[in-house]
């Protein structure tokens, strides 16, 4: 039997009651009611709005006909696939687009004082290396393919898990009203948990992009570095798949997960800031009457943004000194690298590069939010 809700959609509320029937859900009652994602109403009690995700999850699964404002969907995945395949595709777009100011990062990180353009400052140091290396060769291509494989891989295990663990301990917990459905420490702890396993899973590829960028500089006709961390010595790494393979042949496959605990460190800060901004100015701003949008989606990325390099500053400063002690006879353990940065330039040396970080990942989380909230919602999954 079909029914027809506001919007023209035919639901079969027969093929709807098996399902729904065994989750204590009556579909009748929903099928005048559009499912579609939007903010809380303080009229709704919280047992409706779980039947209002439940019934958005069988429209997912195709039990029933999704649309949206009487747009049909043509592609059908089930949830957790299309969170995957959005997050993946997205964090793809933003890598490849930013990729240069993050190599532009790392250079200026592990540059050594000694350079004149670095006690010039940070515009001085990416000059120098446009005229004398150009934009490709300099800040593209290093890296490139290491940081896009990584980063997609890390962003699809991240955001596909993250609603899934965030849902899981809002169920869990003491709910009392559904503006309290989404609460800010879930966010922030489903961000720590996802971070540090997507990060902690790609972090060869993460060490290869860094050691990469970090040993680049200009090579003088006799095959040795002019400048740069290396200067006077030759070129040890250029693409990642020579690095990989130099790595473990040299010191063992182990020697690609070197700086995984930083690095899941940072991940988790980082994904939980991200998450925390995003989702939760997200919740914040639909619960206050704003249109689930483009203009709330820029105001969340950029909130975003903020808390995410914030956060993650710290860990991703000692991540990569730690990474670049690339030399097995100087290897520096991750509290030794830790006392030199504090040694050196005092609690603010945690956060060097934090302004170049922000700067970098505010276009960048713009570009991947817009992408993956238009790829959830071609695959039916609605707005994050």
């Amino acid at each position: 039997m079909f029914e027809i809700d506001p919007y023209g959609t035919e639901i079969d509320t027969e093929m709807m009651s098996t399902t729904s029937l065994t989750n204590g859900i009556n579909p009748s009652s929903h099928a005048e009611r559009p499912v579609t994602r939007g903010s809380l109403s303080s009229q709704i009690s919280l047992e409706d709005e779980r039947e209002r995700i439940h019934l958005e999850k069988l429209c997912v699964n195709g039990y029933i006909e999704y649309s949206n404002r009487g747009k049909q969907n043509t592609i059908k995945v089930d949830e957790q696939t299309g969170q995957f395949i959005a997050a993946g595709a997205a964090a793809i777009v933003s890598s490849g687009l930013f990729h240069p100011l993050d190599c532009l990062r790392i250079r200026w990180q592990v540059a050594p004082r000694s350079d004149p353009s670095v006690s010039r400052g940070l515009f001085s140091f990416g000059s120098r290396i446009m005229k004398k290396e150009g934009l490709i060769e300099g800040l593209w291509r290093p890296g490139l393919g290491a940081n896009v494989t990584g980063m997609s891989t890390a962003a699809a295990l991240r955001f596909g898990y993250y609603e899934t663990i965030r849902d899981y301990m809002s169920s869990s917990s003491d709910v009392h009203s559904p503006n309290e459905w989404k609460q800010g420490s879930h966010m922030l702890l489903a961000g720590l948990l996802c971070g540090a396993f997507g990060y902690a899973a790609t972090t060869p590829f993460h060490l290869l992009k860094t050691m990469i960028q970090a040993e680049k500089g200009v090579v003088g006709p006799n095959g040795l570095y002019l400048c740069g961390p290396r200067a006077g010595k030759e070129v040890y790494m250029t693409r990642a798949l020579n690095g990989a393979w130099l790595l473990a042949k040299e010191e063992g496959i182990l020697r690609l997960w070197r700086g995984s605990v930083p690095l899941a460190a940072r991940g988790a800060f980082f994904t939980s800031g991200q998450m925390f901004g995003y989702d939760g100015m997200k919740t914040l701003g639909r619960n206050h009457g704003m249109e689930d949008g483009p203009f709330l989606h820029i105001l969340a990325s950029i909130t975003a943004s903020f808390w995410a390099s914030f956060l993650s500053s710290p860990a991703d400063c000692l991540m990569t000194r730690y990474m670049t002690s690339a030399s097995s006879r100087n290897k520096q353990s991750m509290l030794d690298c830790a006392r030199r940065i504090y040694i050196r330039d005092g609690i603010t040396g945690y956060w060097r590069g934090w302004s170049l970080f922000f700067v970098r990942l505010t276009p960048s989380m713009l570009a991947f939010s817009t992408v993956y909230e238009q790829i959830r919602f071609q695959l039916g999954l609605g707005y994050f």
